[in-house]
């Protein structure tokens, strides 16, 4: 099997996605606020910071067939999906954010987004990351499980290892949980943006030009909400098992 999806099934599951997405709004409405979900994060290097601002979040195609420059953080994505873009909800995915912070040397920022795109826009979810060469088959021989509601309620499963482990009620059960956008996040979705304490100083002016436009979210300069640190606590990683234990 190859590595990666061929355009054709990648063109079929969006287009299957955007018909559950529109299927299960009310569902969708209704499963987020049961589960109290407010938030999807999102990290990015701080040098595409103002192009996302001011034109939202864009796949990687987009940029990429716009000539545009950007600053890549995920140059080894196995699954080529370069049509959707990542994000976490609940919490950041706290296995993957601080490697990438020491791999880029401090300077990625985290997005805060409003779980309401959920409700806008098309998108895909899977219980752990996308990119695993397990989903790349499933996407193919099971696309349902991993759209609309289903697939938002197939990132919480494993109600034994959950208790156990105390997740509050919005945290999926594997941290690497992914949400696939396949469209863009306007700027106006994004709440705030949280800066790690490790930030460079040196860079520091590039955070205070953009607080001066009074458009933008609102910056969190001293991170104390602990998204930045390393998931501790009991092994959380989905296996084929917890589908049989909701």
């Amino acid at each position: 099997m190859t590595e990666h999806l061929d355009e054709a099934s990648k063109k079929e599951f969006i287009n299957l996605a955007r018909t559950a997405q529109l299927k299960d709004f009310g569902k969708i409405s209704d499963f987020l606020r049961v589960k109290g979900i407010k938030k999807l994060f999102h990290f990015t290097h701080i040098s595409n910071l103002q192009s996302i601002l001011l034109n939202g979040i864009r796949t990687r195609q987009y940029l990429d067939l716009s000539e545009t420059s950007y600053q890549i953080t995920d140059p080894d994505r196995l699954d080529k999906f370069t049509e959707s873009i990542s994000f976490s909800i609940g919490e950041p995915n706290r296995l993957l954010l601080p490697q990438k912070i020491f791999q880029f040397e401090n300077q990625l920022v985290l997005l805060e987004v409003s779980a309401n795109s959920l409700l806008t826009q098309n998108f895909a979810a899977f219980p752990s990351n996308a990119a695993s060469g397990y989903f790349r088959s499933e996407i193919i021989n099971n696309p349902e499980r991993y759209i609309g509601v289903r697939g938002l309620q197939g990132i919480f499963l494993n109600s034994d290892l959950r208790n156990q482990a105390k997740l509050p009620i919005d945290v999926p059960t594997d941290t690497q949980a992914e949400i696939l956008f396949f469209q863009p996040i306007a700027p106006d979705k994004i709440q705030k943006i949280h800066i790690p304490p490790s930030f460079p100083l040196a860079m520091r002016p590039i955070i205070d030009k953009l607080k001066s436009y009074e458009d933008f979210p609102r910056f969190e300069l001293v991170c104390e909400c602990g998204f930045f640190k390393r998931i501790e606590g009991i092994f959380r990683k989905y296996n084929i098992e917890w589908e049989a234990n909701g």
